[in-house]
Parts: structure tokens; sequence; C-alpha cells
């Protein structure tokens, strides 16, 4: 929390200096502090634990990937469903995510391990694991899904493989794409990350 007059000449102070990296804990924050201006810290602690509370700069996709792969973790070490430290976002008016079977003849179960599932999701005879679904994401027969960020509204089309990727909203997979598989043509239409995440921009047409 900052003052807002003063945290406007930090900024344009620190904008001005070619050596700064332009970051509030690298930079700015320190800079207040080597000068002797008035700066406190919060002692972000686990109330039942005592330890240092969950913590990830999400500065990077990477990071951005990681904390979402936290959530994921058996033994999470950030607890979304803790009742003294609730976690206030919006919800849309959405159905129930709903995991089917899409043909018992064919035995493709839809099926679902270490992730977290949006309402309005719809998983059809697919399989998702370790992976984040935001709402309305639909997984059709026979896909695969591992290790992946589905934003709203991205459809895995039948029989496609998506592993280790942060997919933008809206983006439709078409049947038996590859994601995560090839790395050299994954590079060559995508961003790929120091780390191996595929990252498929929002206006990406197939």
């Amino acid at each position: 929390m900052f003052t807002t007059a003063k945290l406007v000449r930090e900024l344009i102070r620190d904008s001005k200096n070619p050596e700064s990296k332009h970051d509030f804990g690298r930079n700015i924050i320190p800079s207040l502090i080597a000068e002797g201006k008035r700066v406190m810290v919060y002692p972000f602690r686990d109330h039942r634990m005592g330890r240092p509370s969950y913590w990830r700069d999400i500065g990077t996709l990477d990071s951005y990937f990681a904390a979402n792969m936290d959530l994921v973790d058996p033994y999470p070490d950030i607890d979304l469903y803790e009742s003294a430290w609730p976690i206030r976002t919006y919800f849309g008016q959405h159905p129930p995510a709903r995991i089917v079977d899409s043909s018992i003849d064919l035995g493709l179960h839809g099926k679902v391990v270490d992730s977290l599932v949006s309402s309005g999701c719809v998983i059809s005879g697919g399989q998702v694991e370790r992976s984040v679904l935001s709402p309305q994401v639909k997984v059709h027969t026979g896909a695969q899904v591992s290790e992946c960020i589905l934003m709203n509204e991205v459809d895995i089309g039948r029989r496609a493989v998506v592993r280790r990727a942060l997919v933008s909203p809206g983006v439709q997979i078409p049947d038996g794409a590859q994601v995560g598989v090839d790395a050299e043509a994954d590079q060559a239409r995508f961003v790929v990350t120091a780390n191996g995440v595929t990252v498929i921009p929002e206006d990406f047409v197939w």
C-alpha cells in the first residue's frame, strides 16, 4: 500500500534511472529503504502453522504457469478452501461441471485427475490430468490434456493431445491436433517459454 502522491513521484523518478529494472521488489522499494524513507513490512504467515504463507511472484509466463500447477498438487501450499482466508472472485452463472463417458462401446471414459475444473466445463470422454480448467471449457472424445491452463471457453477437439500449455480464451484446438508433443513444431507456431510451456494466443488460427 502506498500514498498515491508518493508512489507517483517514485515511479517517475525510477523511470528516469537507466540502470533500474523498474521492479518494485528489486528497485523501487529498496531505494526507499536505502534513503531512510518510512517503509514497513507485514509478516505474511500461515496463522495455523506459523510458517510463511504462500507467495509467488508471477512476473513471467513460467512463474504464472508454476503458480497454477501449485494449485493442483495433492497437498498444495496454497489452500483455496481455507475458510479463514477466503478467496473472493467473480463466478459466472454457469451449470455445474460435467464429466461423462463419450461412448461405452468405445470405452472412452471422461476422467479427471489432480485438476481444478470450473463451472460450465464438460469433459466428454476426454482425460484431464494436473490441469486448471476455467469456466465453460470443453474436452471432447479421446482428447488428452496434461499439465495445462485452459482459459475460458477453450475447446479441445476429439483425440487432440495438449501437454504443458497455456491456452488463451476461446481457442479451439481441432480434432487430432498435438501441442506439447513436438517441440520444433510448437516453436515454429507459438511462443514456447524457457521451461517448455507452449503459449497459444487468443487470435491463433489453425
